[in-house]
């Protein structure tokens, strides 16, 4: 029995048909009034009633068929529970050459920023060669050929154990996608079950994967909604709003919303596994506390 289950989500903005013009899609977009980059929007105020109806449907449960193409698989929704990490979410990416210096800096000062959110440690791998501690999280960006080397050099299972089963899904899942009329793309790992000492929803890796042929505006939301997934808030919803976890790509950036879910999600009451019946009560109890009026 696998002690560990892989969770794929999507970018909102994936499109319906490959051989995309990304530049004259993300236009259009915002020729029609999405793509929105306010992140406390006058015409969507915030109340404590938005806040708890859209966690719950934003961190209990997870996109039913994420890669978006027919035939996919579906992912089950029949154990809605907190998904978050524990240990620190050591981050490293990969990219090449002009490719490395478009995405790190934007990589790094968006997680410094979910760091100070969430309060959680997202500290980048260190280079020293005496620093054993392995990365959680990867951000890969890059022509197609990036990816395939990232499944064959670090996805290639060893041994008969729990890692290389989950590794070998996550290599099938990026093969899928890689193929896919999506932008961008987000994977993390959890435990599915409790042991002594761990807790089942406790999120042990995240892969972010993004191609480089999209345009910068579109690149940033990339960034800023997969990375902020692979923190715990794994479903998109139609009805959810102002946010960037909706497929409607009304908003393009990490909003004001989105950022009070994620504080819900790390406070120290909410520890990963909790069913909705047990984390509702507390939530409403921290919402009172960072929502003291009716509106943020």
């Amino acid at each position: 029995m696998r002690s560990l289950i892989l969770i794929l989500f999507l970018a909102g903005c994936a499109a319906p048909s490959s051989g995309i013009d990304w530049f004259e899609h993300t236009q259009m977009l915002r020729i029609s009034g999405d793509m929105r980059t306010e992140r406390v929007p006058d015409d969507a105020p915030i109340s404590r009633d938005t806040l708890t109806q859209n966690f719950r449907k934003i961190a209990f449960e997870v996109e039913e068929n994420p890669i978006g193409v027919a035939g996919g698989a579906r992912q089950s929704n029949d154990d809605p529970h907190l998904r978050k990490w524990l240990k620190p979410a050591r981050y490293e990416v990969f990219a090449l050459g002009e490719d490395e210096s478009r995405i790190s800096p934007m990589v790094k000062s968006y997680l410094l920023r979910l760091a100070t959110i969430t309060g959680h440690p997202i500290p980048r791998r260190s280079t020293d060669p005496q620093d054993a501690e392995a990365a959680r999280l990867f951000v890969i960006y890059g022509p197609d050929e990036v990816f395939a080397w990232f499944v064959n050099t670090y996805l290639e299972p060893s041994g008969a154990d729990n890692t290389s089963h989950f590794l070998s899904d996550l290599a099938v899942l990026i093969n899928r996608w890689r193929f896919a009329p999506s932008p961008c793309a987000g994977q993390v790992t959890r435990r599915s079950g409790n042991r002594e000492g761990t807790y089942k929803g406790e999120i042990l890796m995240g892969v972010v994967l993004i191609k480089r042929e999209i345009p910068d505006n579109l690149l940033e939301t990339c960034v800023e909604e997969e990375l902020a997934q692979t923190m715990g808030l794994l479903n998109d919803d139609k009805n959810v709003r102002p946010s960037i976890f909706n497929d409607d790509q009304e908003f393009a950036l990490l909003t004001r919303h989105d950022e009070l879910l994620l504080r819900i999600l790390y406070d120290r009451r909410l520890t990963p596994g909790m069913a909705p019946e047990t984390a509702m009560p507390i939530v409403d109890q921290i919402i009172s506390e960072l929502v003291p009026d009716s509106r943020s």
